[in-house]
């Protein structure tokens, strides 16, 4: 899935060359780079494996059904939920840090929210290969993040310091642009890293990949609800995204009972 998703997003996004020469030793050094990627996040995550499913065995169990090709089981439809939820989540604390400092009278931080705007291509591509852009970075996220936890577990002995640590690991993930309110903007980043590690330790890998695109992805497309506006067609294929995922979640979650419990059948 990754030199698959990688290599579409270069040949949506990437200045072609017109020559074959040119655009064959372009196409090698991509797909040296997708190659080098993809035995990085093998190499971590067959490390990581054993030692996870020793620590946290419930942690890879949505994950793995989903590999299987169990797609519509209904643990993959839990955890896809829990994953939109947190990942909204993190891109509200983004935009909070952004408008909470300044309305308290310190200078203004760094939006880190709505700055792709290569994504704004009239035809929409520009949301397609930033979603499959996001969803590779989100599984480097993810398994990274995994690897933190398990040193952590493994070098600190105890479960309440490795969570500590864990969080202050996973708080350098959001944090960016330390103004001079330095005090207050940590509060942020510190919030992040603690949901981070809430999906990471309770809900599992897969929440934790779902948790990282999303906010990927609501924080690189700039969003708008002005749905005819000429910079919204790449919003509005995220916005449709993101709501084909969470109805797709809902129904595999019900495991095959009706949609609406026994409403309609009282």
């Amino acid at each position: 899935y990754l030199a698959i998703a990688g290599l579409i997003a270069w040949v949506m996004r990437a200045s072609h060359s017109s020559s074959l020469e040119g655009e064959v030793g372009l196409l090698f050094r991509e797909a040296g780079d997708l190659a080098l990627l993809g035995v990085i996040f093998w190499t971590v995550y067959v490390a990581l494996e054993p030692y996870v499913r020793k620590l946290w065995p419930d942690a890879l169990l949505g994950w793995s059904r989903l590999l299987t090709g169990h797609i519509r089981d209904p643990r993959v439809g839990r955890d896809l939920l829990i994953g939109i939820v947190f990942g909204v989540a993190l891109a509200l604390i983004d935009v909070g840090k952004a408008t909470i400092i300044p309305a308290l009278g310190f200078p203004a931080p760094e939006p880190r929210y709505g700055f792709g705007e290569e994504l704004m291509l009239g035809d929409g591509s520009g949301a397609f290969w930033g979603a499959l852009l996001e969803s590779v970075g989100a599984i480097g996220g993810a398994l990274f993040a995994a690897f933190g936890i398990v040193i952590a577990r493994l070098v600190l002995r105890l479960r309440w310091l490795a969570i500590l640590v864990t969080m202050l690991f996973l708080s350098l993930t959001a944090t960016y642009d330390m103004s001079e309110a330095m005090p207050w903007s940590l509060a942020f980043p510190l919030t992040s890293g603690a949901l981070l590690t809430l999906v990471a330790i309770h809900y599992g890998l897969l929440s934790l990949v779902v948790t990282w695109f999303v906010w990927g992805i609501i924080t690189a497309v700039p969003m708008t609800l002005q749905f005819s506006h000429w910079r919204a067609d790449a919003s509005n294929w995220t916005l449709a995204l993101l709501v084909g995922l969470t109805l797709f979640g809902f129904y595999a979650s019900r495991a095959g009972q009706p949609l609406f419990g026994t409403i309609l059948k009282d």
